[in-house]
């Protein structure tokens, strides 16, 4: 599995295929789930292992009106 190979373990098959068909149609692809689940770890190892620019957006700290 390729997200082993990133150094990030306990995802199945199918959560590490919505990753690589988001990365391949270019659509975004929104991680959800409980603090410190590793979402940014994710996010940060795939943009390293693509050698792109890693950006974080909090949208909780967001102002909506």
């Amino acid at each position: 599995m390729i997200m082993q190979q990133l150094g990030i373990y306990g995802w199945n098959e199918a959560d590490e295929n919505l990753v690589l068909a988001s990365l391949l149609t270019g659509d975004p692809l929104l991680l959800i789930g409980n603090h410190g689940c590793a979402k940014t770890h994710v996010a940060n190892k795939v943009a390293q292992a693509l050698g792109r620019k890693f950006l974080v957006y909090d949208a909780s700290k967001a102002m909506f009106e």
